[in-house]
Parts: structure tokens; sequence; C-alpha cells
């Protein structure tokens, strides 16, 4: 459903989970910009996506912790463009 010019975002702790890698190739084909919240040391996905952020912990808490503070500043982000 994504079409050129359009932003994939990933968020996982390992960056090797098999729907995420096939989600990026696709994404890639379509000519879509692609950005991943990685955690561990990023995984396969890492080299795959145009930019990320990564999480450099082993420790699943604290990359989903990490992960999930990201996800509410870029919410409220939205919100207040929205106001």
């Amino acid at each position: 459903m994504g079409k050129k010019g359009d932003l994939l975002l990933v968020i996982t702790g390992s960056g090797n989970s098999k729907n995420i890698l096939e989600v990026v190739k696709e994404a890639r084909k379509m000519k879509i910009e692609t950005f991943g919240f990685l955690g561990f040391d990023g995984g396969k996905v890492k080299s795959m996506l145009d930019n990320y952020l990564l999480v450099p912990s082993f420790d699943y808490g604290v990359v989903e912790d990490i992960h999930g503070i990201l996800n509410h500043i870029i919410t409220d982000s939205f919100k207040e463009l929205l106001k």
C-alpha cells in the first residue's frame, strides 16, 4: 500500500525478525524510505535501512523502554503540529 515518497518506520529489538527483514526489502524495492528504531547491535536489518537510531543494549527491557519513550515523543510532536 506504500508508494515512493512514503516512510517506513520499523521498531525491533534484535533486528533479525523475518517479518522486519521482508518488509524493509519490499519497501526498498518500492523506493520507500526506511528508518528503524533498533536494539542490540542492530542485527541484519541495520545495513538495509536508510537511517536508524540504535539503542546499544542487549537487554530487551532497556531497548523497549527507550523505543517507548521515542514513540511518545513522536506522538506528542504530531499532536502539537495538528493543533
